[in-house]
């Protein structure tokens, strides 16, 4: 069975080579959000000053701020199987 879960993250992309664009992390998991206008708040709170700062716009950084993307998480999960081994296609996978 598969899940769809959709979420706002951040993408990180700078001009440099050396900087891939990337989904934006905190503490070994991705950013994600509910909604579009809490993702947008976290950038300008988190990501703000590269908006003003020209030292980070230009070499050797050459940052930009973050573009807020929509993430989709695809959750597929294994079939259940009944007692005698065979798939079970209705109905929960706890025991009864």
């Amino acid at each position: 069975m598969k899940y769809i879960i959709y979420r706002w993250g951040l993408l990180w992309h700078s001009k440099n080579d050396f900087s891939p664009d990337h989904i934006i992390f905190k503490n070994t998991n991705p950013v994600m959000f509910r909604t579009r206008k809490k993702a947008r708040e976290f950038a300008n709170l988190e990501y703000g000053c590269i908006k003003t700062r020209k030292d980070l716009r230009a070499k050797p950084f050459e940052w930009r701020f973050p573009k807020v993307v929509r993430l989709s998480i695809t959750i597929d999960t294994p079939p259940c199987k009944s007692q005698d081994g065979t798939p079970q296609t209705s109905g929960s996978c706890e025991d009864k």
